[in-house]
């Protein structure tokens, strides 16, 4: 493979894995903003990337309650 394009893959996979970190450490401080325990993260996580709701926009306790889900319960106490 010519060097070249080795470089533009070695820049570009470092810029992917940046932008994954950074996109965890903003879920996870959404995550501490909002008191979540860990079930509430993995409804967020799944709100957020496993979910076709951005086209309507539904709510984040919408969402939770079609699947009979109270956001209280999701909150450290």
């Amino acid at each position: 493979m010519k060097k070249e394009i080795d470089d533009k893959i070695y820049v570009h996979r470092i810029a992917l894995r940046d932008l994954s970190q950074k996109q965890e450490e903003i879920f996870e401080t959404l995550a501490k903003e909002l008191c979540l325990n860990r079930e509430g993260e993995q409804w967020m996580f799944d709100y957020i990337y496993n979910s076709e709701e951005e086209e309507k926009h539904i709510p984040f306790d919408e969402y939770l309650s079609f699947y009979k889900v109270n956001y209280s319960d999701l909150i450290e106490k």
